[in-house]
């Protein structure tokens, strides 16, 4: 038996980020009403500055971008394992990690900011790094695995028998017990979100962060993972030069499907006011590899040893 205790610390600092030099000056502020699905006043969200285009230093341009490195991230981890080497038929490992990763809203490993169409901004503000703190895209707070695989011999005997019905047979199985990734709370805007604004796609008129500007960053859960993978063996010992192993395998073997993707829509904004859009948070997606679906596979293959 073995255990291991590690500690895991990483700070990222100076990564890379856009703001634009030509929005201009930011301003005054903007508020909008916000409705319940029925469409009654339930409160009022003000937009504390707002991006116009009359305000642009040079209105013949749209964006003039500046790649700068107003970006840091954090990560901290604690990770358990404990190992039983094989014995008796068995081995196993049980892993467990705990961790948090912390950024400036830098997103996934898809979001290039150097090979997108240059207008990419990840920020509600321009140039507010600070202000897009808060829980990665592809932060996990806990993550179990435990694997094992059993090889019994059942029988001492050499016989034929033994060695094509009674032995050789294995049975080996990963689980995996995941907290859900987050995902981030979106408006929508329909038409200009106020008169005048230098870009349509955000509530200040900025036009790069969508995300819900009065919620926090990473405010909502994707999915939890539970899921096994198992392989049932079978060697067939012909000579010992010649052998057949066949295998069964089956992917998430209690066919228990995680969303990969949730409605992340809030709210859609028309005329000054921010209705709720139905369904918020529920599941989209279960995207998996490599079919396309997490949902159950089970896949039977052979293989010659000569």
């Amino acid at each position: 038996m073995g255990l291991t205790v590690s500690y895991v610390w990483s700070r990222a600092l100076h990564l890379h980020t856009r703001q634009d030099l030509n929005i201009g000056a930011p301003g005054g502020p903007f508020t909008y009403r916000i409705n319940d699905s029925g469409g009654n006043q339930v409160g009022t969200y003000t937009a504390p500055v707002t991006y116009r285009f009359a305000n642009r230093v040079d209105t013949r341009y749209g964006r003039v971008m500046l790649m700068d490195n107003g970006g840091n991230s954090y990560y901290n981890a604690l990770a358990v394992q404990m190992r039983k080497r094989f014995s008796k038929g068995w081995q196993g490992s049980v892993a467990y990690t705990w961790s948090h990763a912390i950024d400036y809203n830098q997103g996934g490993g898809t979001n290039v900011v150097f090979l997108d169409s240059g207008t990419f901004l990840r920020t509600v503000n321009n140039a507010d790094y600070r202000g897009e703190k808060g829980s990665a895209s592809l932060d996990q707070r806990h993550r179990l695995v435990i694997s094992t695989i059993f090889n019994p011999t059942f029988t001492q005997s050499a016989g034929r028998l033994a060695r094509f019905l009674v032995n050789n047979w294995q049975l080996s199985q990963i689980s995996t017990i995941a907290s859900a990734q987050p995902a981030t709370a979106t408006v929508r805007i329909v038409g200009a979100p106020f008169p005048g604004a230098a870009f349509t796609s955000t509530l200040n008129g900025f036009g790069g962060a969508n995300r819900v500007p009065f919620w926090p960053l990473s405010n909502l859960d994707v999915d939890q993972v539970t899921r096994t993978d198992a392989r049932l063996t079978k060697i067939l010992v012909f000579t010992e030069r010649y052998k057949l192993q066949i295998n069964f395998e089956a992917f998430n073997v209690f066919n228990i499907v995680s969303n990969t993707a949730v409605n992340a829509e809030a709210y859609s904004a028309s005329n000054g006011i921010l209705t709720p859009t139905a369904g918020l948070g529920l599941g989209s997606q279960s995207q998996g590899f490599p079919d396309g679906t997490n949902a159950r596979r089970a896949q039977v293959s052979l293989r010659f040893y000569f």
